[in-house]
């Protein structure tokens, strides 16, 4: 005798995640802007995100945290720091001790080519690119012992050809130099990021306007092409 089916039983439903569902999702959009921040900057562009994807690129990637990199040794000095000015080394490769012994690093790989002495100085930060002969990731930040101890130590704006330290803003100015050159190669999109969130964090820390984030060339006011394209670029990240 054949069997008679029965009703078929209704399929099981998995229940969606929605958390789970936002994260990818906002790992896809990062994702996309990470990869516009890439080739902007390799082409020499200017960089177009949407406050929301400048957000999501922001919270996306892992970097040193706010913590180990606004440690100091001594007692913080908050009401000391009201500016952030921003320098490039002017050579292509190298790292925190080149700029404070003086020397200007030139070439993409051959770090011990050393050059050009120039006035050196110990910077608070230090933005490395993937050529900073110790062995660290491109975009690492080192951070100076000026930092640590809270000295005062951003350059006058015309560094590396002439050092003051005295001249208003910058006696009271955190001194972040990035190694590189806009000028003569795109800084690194690794560079660029890392830079926004360390000024993001110095601002948060400081209550530092962005009005106040400067570019060394702003300042002096000699800007070349590239150098007015990437100050663009990253006012855009950072949301001014």
């Amino acid at each position: 005798m054949g069997r008679t089916a029965g009703p078929k039983s209704p399929a099981k439903t998995v229940p969606v995640d929605s958390r789970r569902v936002i994260i990818v999702l906002a790992s896809l959009v990062a994702a996309l802007a990470f990869m516009t921040v890439v080739l902007s900057l390799l082409e020499g562009q200017p960089v177009t995100l949407s406050p929301m994807e400048s957000y999501l690129l922001s919270a996306s990637s892992a970097w040193q945290s706010r913590a180990s990199l606004l440690k100091t040794s001594t007692s913080l000095r908050k009401s000391r720091w009201n500016y952030i000015i921003i320098y490039q080394s002017g050579g292509t490769a190298g790292n925190a001790a080149d700029l404070a012994a003086g020397r200007s690093i030139g070439g993409d790989s051959a770090v011990e080519n050393a050059d050009d002495p120039a006035a050196g100085v110990n910077f608070h930060f230090v933005v490395d690119n993937a050529y900073n002969g110790r062995k660290q990731p491109d975009g690492y930040i080192e951070v100076g012992t000026a930092w640590r101890e809270q000295f005062r130590t951003a350059p006058y704006c015309t560094w590396p050809y002439f050092q003051h330290h005295i001249y208003p803003p910058y006696a009271n100015a955190i001194g972040i130099c990035f190694i590189g050159n806009v000028n003569s190669k795109p800084c690194t999109a690794a560079q660029a990021h890392s830079l926004v969130r360390l000024v993001r964090a110095l601002q948060h820390k400081f209550n530092i306007p962005v009005s106040r984030v400067r570019f060394q060339w702003d300042i002096a006011g000699s800007v070349t092409t590239r150098e007015a394209d990437f100050s663009r670029a990253f006012y855009q990240l950072l949301g001014r």
